[in-house]
């Protein structure tokens, strides 16, 4: 849709008190490949269908107590793989939950998604990208502050020195370029 022209037309829904979501302030949103719309708010992750909000913790309910609590951010990989800030995975087609082993621990700022399906994470000390295709991990030392974004062929992060920083991925290999 090209915005600006007399025959263009625009439909809002709002969902306020549709989705009767605990709180309603929704901190990362996502769509997976089914099409469903995935939140992640300050009490858990929702999946939500155009009509109706459920929680993570009703759809795997044997994790009840990992889901119900603040959720910063939640990323969906190519492979349909439910990424959270809680330091978990969701396999969406499996319905399995497992522990994220490519990082320990919570992360504060959501990974990047690469176009050819690698994740990259924004760590303490370093950068790091995983393929999920050969379950390689490689990084790059540096003073990780916060900030994290991609273009066409690079990640950019900023340094605790407050420098912006680039990794070039585009021909799987990954470097420092300040």
């Amino acid at each position: 849709m090209s915005w600006g022209r007399d025959n263009d037309i625009a439909f809002f829904r709002y969902y306020y008190d549709e989705l009767d979501l605990p709180q309603t302030t929704i901190l990362k949103i996502d769509q997976d490949s089914k099409g469903y719309i995935w939140l992640a708010t300050s009490r858990g992750v929702y999946r939500f269908d155009g009509n109706e909000a459920v929680a993570l913790s009703e759809i795997c309910p044997e994790a009840h107590s990992l889901f119900d609590i603040y959720t910063s951010w939640i990323m969906i990989d190519k492979n349909d793989k439910l990424w959270m800030g809680n330091g978990y995975i969701y396999d969406l087609n499996e319905g399995k939950l497992y522990k994220n082993s490519v990082i320990e621990g919570n992360l504060v700022d959501a990974p990047v998604l690469e176009d050819s399906g690698c994740v990259w994470f924004n760590c303490y000390d370093k950068f790091v990208r995983y393929d999920s295709k050969t379950n390689e991990v490689c990084s790059v030392n540096a003073a990780v502050g916060t900030g994290f974004t991609k273009s066409e062929h690079y990640v950019w992060g900023v340094e605790n020195a407050r420098e912006l920083v680039r990794m070039y991925w585009a021909d799987n290999n990954i470097s420092f370029v300040k």
